[in-house]
């Protein structure tokens, strides 16, 4: 589980450096049909995957990713250990199975 999290830390960090400042594909279809200044923001906590006091910076991009790793293994163990919970057979259930086999 460690090398998992510092490879896609690794991988977080390096994509900073060579993320495009170009639009991407919905933002530049957005702005060709017009509708681009409709939209709302709602308090984005790394607005454009950067963080806001630092500015758009690789750096900034990089620390992003970073936590948007954390954010994700964190999440997906919580459900493991959730989904962990409900699948474990109580010790007295998995005896009463191994005599009925006999």
């Amino acid at each position: 589980m460690k090398k998992r999290i510092l490879v896609a830390v690794i991988i977080a960090v390096l994509a900073g450096f060579f993320a495009s400042r170009y639009p991407d594909g919905l933002d530049k279809v957005s702005g060709m049909l017009g509708f681009s200044g409709l939209a709302k923001e709602n308090g984005a906590v790394m607005k454009d995957y950067t963080i806001s006091f630092i500015g758009q910076t690789p750096i900034s991009s990089a620390i992003a990713g970073i936590i948007g790793v954390f954010i994700v293994f964190g999440v997906f163990e919580v459900i493991y250990l959730m989904l962990r919970k409900k699948a474990v057979v109580p010790s007295e259930v998995a005896t009463s199975r191994k005599t009925r086999a006999k």
